[in-house]
């Protein structure tokens, strides 16, 4: 007999813990305000937990054994805390931790503003110099692959043969009353 009483005894404490658990849990919520999703997860892994806490305990006091007596000393256990307990402590734990989770939000509000115009700033200046580096890497690589192309036309043109190409261009053209004027080549009539 005084072995089913200290087992009774254990399943209120086990009501009273498992109680206890729910209520951190709603004053997490109540600060902390998420949506649906995440509520029914939460409960989903509170409930998983107190089954195991809960077969834990029939396996250590009751080996094994399902005692329906010790199912209602932890109802008794649930209900004795959630009507004497929980709301006094809802109450004053809200009344403490509200104004703290508060300040905490100001706070962190604060510094996250500071570091995104800090942020903003440089970033703004990391695009300044962005933008200065691709300019002046513009006009230099323009630059460069003009000399090329220069260079690859005069190579061209050697082997062509045509080197003096641009000279025999210029003789052709004269100026004749101001404007350019083609000179015809043998054979070539003038419209």
């Amino acid at each position: 007999m005084q072995q089913e009483n200290l087992f009774l005894f254990h399943a209120l404490q086990m009501g009273v813990y498992i109680s206890f658990l729910y209520d951190i849990l709603r004053i997490y919520r109540r600060l902390f305000p998420h949506g649906i999703f995440w509520v029914s997860v939460e409960d989903l892994l509170f409930w998983a937990y107190c089954a195991v806490e809960v077969f834990l305990l029939m396996h250590r006091e009751g080996n094994g054994n399902l005692r329906w007596f010790a199912i209602l000393g932890a109802m008794l256990g649930m209900g004795a805390y959630l009507k004497l307990i929980s709301p006094w402590l809802i109450k004053f734990s809200l009344k403490i931790l509200e104004p703290i989770v508060r300040a905490v939000r100001k706070l962190f509000s604060a510094l996250r503003r500071l570091l995104h115009k800090i942020l903003g700033s440089l970033r703004n200046l990391i695009r300044g110099f962005l933008r200065k580096g691709k300019l002046f890497l513009k006009n230099k690589l323009t630059a460069l692959f003009g000399k090329i192309r220069m260079k690859l036309r005069r190579h061209r043109n050697r082997k062509r043969g045509a080197g003096d190409d641009r000279e025999e261009k210029k003789q052709k053209k004269t100026r004749v009353g101001g404007r350019r004027r083609k000179i015809p080549k043998e054979g070539e009539n003038l419209p």
